[in-house]
């Protein structure tokens, strides 16, 4: 009995001891376990409040490709802006030549053949751009009814050996050759009364001749017989 009565003491102590340890170990890990919940919510928090290295190189990348796009078509309104003042100042006959380049040689095209920017060729009268020479006859038939008569043409398409030698005769006053407008089909050095800026025929020809895209281009130059086609 005796012996049977400290075996149930032994058990009984046991079990409470057991208890209690395991009691203590569930208190003493459930802290660890808040904590890991709770270090790996400040974890995830920081990770999102950190600097992206990667998002930040493509934003970077999206703003550089931008400024560059920019700058590109800047560049193109720039260029086509410098182009169209320099083709204004140009006499279509000059912007004619600057469009063709070395393909359509000023003053060695043949008569007929096809041209450039609207010109249809050399097949005018007096060697002029089609286009240019429909203009003249305009421009003569509306003189003739005011006048009586027609516009007296004492050169009209020029060549580059008839350039060469102008230059050599007249110097400075004479295109250089390979530039003339003469040599692009779209000048005229009138005769007759035209040649005297003070005539009324000169003073009619002032007033009107632009309505056919002919103008007094030899103003620059003191020639009051020196025509050129610029059409609008």
């Amino acid at each position: 009995m005796v012996n049977s009565a400290s075996q149930s003491i032994a058990e009984f102590k046991s079990k409470r001891m057991g208890g209690l340890l395991n009691g203590f170990s569930s208190t003493v890990s459930a802290p660890s376990i808040i904590g890991t919940t709770l270090s790996g919510s400040a974890s995830e928090r920081m990770a999102r409040s950190a600097p992206k290295k990667s998002s930040t190189a493509f934003m970077d990348n999206i703003r550089k490709s931008g400024e560059r796009q920019h700058a590109t078509f800047m560049q193109g309104i720039q260029q086509k802006t410098q182009a169209a003042a320099a083709a204004k100042s140009m006499s279509p006959g000059a912007a004619l030549g600057a469009a063709a380049g070395s393909r359509i040689p000023n003053g060695n095209i043949p008569k007929g053949a096809s041209g450039q920017m609207g010109a249809a060729g050399y097949g005018g009268r007096y060697g002029l751009t089609v286009p240019a020479s429909q203009a003249f006859t305009s421009l003569e038939g509306a003189y003739a009814k005011k006048f009586g008569m027609g516009l007296g043409v004492n050169d009209g398409y020029r060549s580059y050996q008839k350039q060469v030698e102008a230059k050599q005769r007249y110097g400075s006053k004479a295109a250089t050759p390979g530039s003339s407008v003469h040599g692009w089909g779209q000048a005229l050095d009138l005769g007759g009364p035209i040649q005297n800026q003070n005539s009324a025929q000169h003073a009619w020809l002032r007033q009107n001749a632009a309505q056919f895209g002919w103008y007094w281009v030899g103003q620059r130059y003191g020639e009051p017989w020196h025509w050129e086609y610029r059409p609008q």
